[in-house]
């Protein structure tokens, strides 16, 4: 009987979008600077070379009896033919009965300017909502040997539904520093069917900018700050966080989500190696909201791995011609 309880506040939300939907529901990463093609579809070829970021999210543990988890992966490359470069980038969110898959090919032109590089991209693909209404349990609901919501708008199975999305940005930056300015969600339009009626589910189109710099503070220490700010035109959120370089090899951090005693949601902490190549790192937030009382916690963890482009030089030759020794 526990677990139907635990449904009901889905039921509440389904009853809020009988006829249209707005609300903050992109999926949330603690470590964005570590994925930002997912962000910004103008990241795409601004190094040069393969760069491939993966990301798993585990968020509020104990808050609910069904596990809020977000997975990303995103494949990054410099193409010269193109003149910039093209991404891939593919998003799974799981919150309770709900399920948004995302998928999206980016191109972005890149303009090299000494050691700055300015990207303009955009990125085009799907969004896949899917829904387990078989687990819904609503208040004036029948369940016995058959599933009857009593709601019309509500589902009696699993049911998916498919939308075009689009995004835009610009993105400047080098080793030192970064820039990152995107649109998403231009447009969405998702339609959810229910028994004999649907309901129609929209992304909010989001305003995402965020930017770092790299501070050398010895040649084997570097203090990485860096500031996002998302808004979908209601409501701003912040997420501070600095992440500090030891010998290339090691990185401890922390971070904060939030900006006022409403937005408030939590503290972040990170830890993570680098090996050539390769780098992993690990954070834990701690939630200030108030709904720490209910939960331990968001654990997160993002894997990198990078091939730089080997550019090959031509050396010089000489040509001797026999008319002109």
């Amino acid at each position: 009987m526990t677990n139907r309880y635990n449904h009901f506040f889905l039921v509440g939300f389904f009853f809020l979008m009988y006829i249209s939907v707005h609300s903050q529901n992109d999926p949330l990463f603690t470590q964005y600077m570590q994925n930002r093609l997912i962000i910004n579809p103008a990241y795409a070829g601004s190094n040069l070379g393969l760069d491939v970021a993966a990301v798993a999210r585990f968020q509020n543990i104990g808050l609910s009896n069904r596990l809020t988890t977000t997975q990303s992966v995103a494949l990054s490359s410099s193409v010269d033919v193109l003149k910039g470069g093209v991404g891939l980038a593919l998003t799974n969110d799981m919150i309770g009965l709900q399920r948004t898959t995302a998928l999206q090919v980016n191109y972005a032109f890149q303009k090299r300017i000494n050691s700055v590089n300015i990207g303009v991209g955009a990125g085009v693909g799907f969004i896949n909502l899917g829904l387990n209404g078989s687990a819904i349990i609503t208040p004036n609901g029948e369940y016995g040997s058959s599933i009857n919501h009593n709601d019309p708008n509500l589902p009696q199975t699993f049911v998916n539904s498919f939308s075009p999305d689009f995004s835009v940005g610009v993105y400047i930056g080098n080793k030192k520093f970064f820039v990152s300015a995107s649109v998403n969600h231009l447009y969405t339009n998702q339609k959810v069917s229910g028994l004999s009626q649907y309901f129609s589910y929209n992304h909010d189109r989001n305003l995402i900018i965020s930017g770092g710099y790299n501070f050398e503070i010895t040649k084997k220490f570097y203090l990485q700050p860096s500031l996002l700010v998302r808004t979908n035109f209601q409501k701003v959120q912040f997420d501070l966080s600095t992440l500090l370089n030891v010998y290339n090899n090691f990185l401890v951090g922390a971070a904060f989500r939030g900006y006022s005693s409403r937005s408030i949601d939590a503290i972040s902490f990170f830890a993570g190696a680098s090996f050539k190549n390769f780098k992993i790192i690990y954070s834990y937030d701690v939630g200030i909201s108030f709904i720490r009382k209910f939960n331990s916690g968001s654990h997160e963890i993002s894997l990198n791995y990078s091939i730089p482009l080997k550019i090959n030089q031509l050396e010089g030759k000489y040509y001797y011609n026999s008319r002109y020794l």
